[in-house]
């Protein structure tokens, strides 16, 4: 990622629009003392800002690339934050044909991706905790098809030995915390990523007009490999 990823990107957006505003607060003073060369010349400066700042904007969005994180690695979620302290990473794939459940097995036509995904906090205060809230939580294949998480499948899965659900809103302490998410798949399916954002409607919304922030518009996602090897003696042991 850029240099600006981490808060920087944050702070510039900040001072745009503090710079925006108070152009735009002057002249309208100026205006009302009628003065209209001066508020041509705060105006015309406005709109100069506000196009390079859009521009900077597509401009790192068209130059970013689409990245993976490896097994096991942990991706650090950032948004618009003076901190990158929320981590996930992938540590272990199961690819079966069927789930076990006590009114008997369920089955796709396709595959059952058992993702058990491991939630970090690298803040150096061990009193804060981070907040992992409204996950949206997709595999991704090679043509750009998104699937979303399976119910059924984590239902099956519910109350046994492995770790819950991953829910709307977790609680990350300085202990690792670990959730599963199921996919049904395609048996054909190439190439499967797993894309994942996270945070409230007033996080997203601002983190598109960063500059060089991943979930800015038209800036290529970081995405996290799946190891597809089948263990399909794993479910069964373990409820």
């Amino acid at each position: 990622m850029g240099p600006l990823i981490g808060g920087g990107n944050a702070i510039l957006l900040l001072l745009t629009f503090m710079a925006l505003g108070g152009a735009i607060l002057i002249a309208f003073i100026t205006a009302r003392r009628q003065k209209p060369n001066i508020t041509r010349a705060f105006l015309g400066g406005a709109a100069i800002l506000a196009i390079a700042y859009c521009g900077g904007v597509i401009a790192a969005s068209a130059a970013s690339t689409e990245k993976i994180v490896a097994p096991g690695d942990t991706k650090w979620f950032c948004g618009f934050y003076l901190d990158c302290h929320l981590g996930m990473s992938v540590e272990r794939t199961e690819n079966v044909t069927a789930l076990p459940d006590a009114r008997g097995p369920v089955k796709t036509a396709g595959s059952f991706y058992v993702l058990t995904l491991r939630l970090h906090n690298s803040a150096r205060n061990p009193k804060v905790d981070m907040l992992l809230y409204l996950p949206d939580v997709r595999v991704v294949d090679v043509r750009g098809h998104e699937y979303t998480r399976s119910a059924a499948g984590e239902t099956a899965l519910a109350g046994s030995a492995r770790p819950e659900p991953l829910g709307t809103e977790t609680r990350v302490t300085h202990q690792p915390v670990d959730a599963t998410v199921v996919f049904d798949l395609p048996v054909n399916i190439q190439q499967p990523r797993l894309k994942v954002s996270e945070g409230w409607v007033v996080d997203r919304v601002i983190e598109l007009g960063l500059i060089d922030d991943e979930n800015s518009i038209f800036h290529k996602r970081t995405l996290f490999a799946l190891d597809e090897s089948a263990d399909p003696t794993a479910l069964g042991e373990a409820r």
